[in-house]
């Protein structure tokens, strides 16, 4: 079986349940639903009614550089990172830009 023959780098952990994941230079882009389970609805965040988040990850130390709220969650594995810009698909079929 594999072992790790040294420590990790950093560990991190978030108030998020991550659903699509990219590795742009020295940053880790992370988005997915809060990590919440609200009594009043308690599939809120698993269905999409409380949202998404976007975090931006520093790979160097495993800072939190940048947060950002989403309206509607990404779907797995809908997101990428190109010209400076961060493209994510939802869950209502949208394509989004966020960026310069």
């Amino acid at each position: 079986p594999w072992q790790r023959k040294s420590p990790p780098r950093w560990e991190l952990q978030l108030p998020l349940r991550t659903r699509a994941m990219v590795l742009a230079g020295e940053h880790l882009v992370l988005a997915g639903w809060p990590d919440k389970v609200p009594e009043s609805d308690p599939y809120g965040a698993l269905e999409g009614r409380l949202g998404g988040e976007l975090r931006i990850i520093s790979t160097k130390d495993g800072t939190e550089e940048a947060s950002h709220a989403l309206k509607v969650p990404p779907v797995f594995d809908g997101l990428i990172v190109a010209a400076g810009r961060v493209y994510f698909a939802s869950e209502q079929g949208t394509v989004v830009c966020l960026g310069p």
